[in-house]
């Protein structure tokens, strides 16, 4: 008797484990599921208007950040509607799992990794699907990595949106440099936070392009406070990871240990020297640019850079004049993705 229950029981697993995932179309979908390639399982999540046969992916920024911080009020109600969103961590990074992946730190791995993420969308709501990628910050460099290869970018992508991203390092810092300087020297003459600015340019008049990686890293740190004390830029309220903590069953401890991995530090200094700006003459989908005026980490320059290079006869640029690198104008920011998804899908 026993042998017999072993065996329906074993037939029950077998059945089980073949059996294919329903995939059900809504105007309102939350799907999570994870991707597993060389040693990383990254966490995907789907939120949104699925029945539009058009997916966003984000690439988020970093290295090791995650997605999190774009699943705020303004996109649940201004984008979620009108086409699905792609929440999409990468390796090392937001709610992924796995090891350091010391073997797999370089963009092509990140290249592939939005590869596999790519066709198992497709698999999962349609080879007919529309896809856009969304990059920000270091998630540029990774669209790029992606885009710029010869017979790399797949037909699904019907659209690139570059907003507040880079595409060269060299060029980043040099422009993150210049505009320290510039908006510093104007606020300390008008006598607007003084002594915090006099630190931040007394530091960017010591140094000179080419940077070192340490000097990178120095400029990258002041560029983030000098957003902090910009006076024409409304900050923004709430912190989506913690809002959608406990709803969207956000894993903390894997956020935070992406967040300070061991490394994150020896990648970045591999892209220390990296660059696409040859490479963009490749690229011809219709692109969005979008940039800050007060974006001091990936300043306006890249977004003017980007948009002379690219070989694409379908492309917008937008300059948001009240924002840092955060999207501080959402509503305007969010409401030009969904315009750019709706005339291209």
């Amino acid at each position: 008797m026993m042998r017999k229950y072993t065996f329906w029981l074993m037939l029950l697993i077998a059945i089980s484990a073949c059996y294919r995932e329903e995939i059900t179309f809504s105007a309102n979908a939350n799907d999570t599921f994870f991707v597993e390639h060389n040693g990383a399982s990254m966490r995907v999540q789907v939120r949104g208007n699925t029945m539009s046969k058009s997916f966003l992916i984000i690439l988020h920024g970093g290295p090791g950040a995650g997605s999190y911080k774009y699943m705020t009020r303004k996109m649940e109600s201004l984008v979620h509607p009108e086409t699905a969103v792609v929440y999409f961590d990468q390796r090392n990074a937001g709610g992924s799992q796995g090891n350091n992946n010391v073997n797999y730190a370089d963009l092509e791995q990140y290249a592939l990794d939005l590869q596999d993420v790519i066709a198992v969308l497709k698999s999962r709501y349609g080879q007919d699907i529309s896809l856009f990628l969304l990059s920000k910050s270091f998630g540029g460099m990774v669209a790029c990595q992606y885009m710029t290869r010869p017979g790399r970018a797949d037909e699904a992508i019907k659209g690139w949106i570059y907003a507040n991203a880079t595409h060269d390092y060299p060029l980043n810092d040099s422009l993150s440099h210049a505009l320290m300087l510039r908006i510093g020297r104007e606020y300390i003459s008008a006598g607007i936070n003084t002594s915090k600015w006099l630190d931040i340019v007394t530091y960017c008049e010591s140094v000179t392009p080419p940077f070192s990686f340490e000097q990178s890293l120095k400029l990258n740190f002041l560029a983030r406070s000098a957003q902090t004390i910009v006076q024409d830029v409304e900050p923004l309220q709430g912190n989506p990871l913690w809002e959608n903590l406990f709803s969207e069953h956000i894993p903390l401890t894997n956020y935070y240990l992406g967040r300070t991995n061991s490394l994150a530090r020896s990648f970045n200094k591999s892209l220390h020297r990296a660059g696409f700006r040859a490479e963009l003459a490749n690229v011809t989908l219709p692109v969005l640019v979008c940039a800050s005026q007060y974006d001091f980490l990936c300043p306006s320059g890249l977004a003017d850079d980007f948009y002379a290079r690219v070989s694409s006869a379908d492309k917008k640029y937008l300059m948001f004049e009240h924002s840092t690198h955060n999207f501080e104008e959402q509503e305007a920011y969010y409401s030009a993705f969904v315009a750019f998804v709706q005339e291209h899908r």
